[in-house]
């Protein structure tokens, strides 16, 4: 088992970051991490492939972020299709990776200096992907949880 800073550590091997990079990362993480609702936080799982250098959070079936060596600088977190447009209030051009097939949401490509100019509105909207994602049916199957999280 990892623990969450020796995954960034690892991450900062592939993406050859500086320290200040990947602190930046890590405090993101953190903040994606603190907004899962805590009532729903028993159906998370948290991941680390060595082989693609990535981290993320799962619950259920559902990819809720991501962060990866093949996107330096970049999460892909999961926000609904209906509040795309509120990213345009902040100069936010939406970059949508993927969109789900059996949930109204996408994953969103975001660089980390962009989560800055993130308000309240698109932290809830956030949350309500995660809240909606939780409500999916479960596919344990490949589910690799191998990262100890202090919540």
């Amino acid at each position: 088992m990892y623990t969450e800073k020796q995954v960034f550590i690892e991450l900062q091997k592939f993406l050859n970051n500086s320290d200040k990079e990947i602190e930046a990362a890590y405090k993101v993480h953190r903040k994606l991490l603190s907004l899962i609702p805590e009532e729903i936080r028993d159906q998370s799982y948290f991941r680390y492939l060595e082989l693609g250098g990535t981290i993320g959070l799962n619950i259920k079936n559902y990819k809720i972020y991501e962060y990866s060596h093949d996107k330096k600088e970049t999460f892909r977190i999961i926000y609904p299709n209906k509040d795309i447009d509120n990213l345009k209030s902040i100069d936010l051009e939406p970059n949508v990776n993927f969109k789900f097939i059996s949930t109204p949401s996408v994953l969103l490509e975001v660089q980390v200096e962009e989560f800055e100019r993130f308000t309240e509105k698109q932290w809830h909207s956030f949350v309500k992907a995660v809240e909606v994602a939780s409500q999916g049916k479960d596919n344990p199957v490949g589910n690799v949880k191998n990262i100890n999280i202090v919540w």
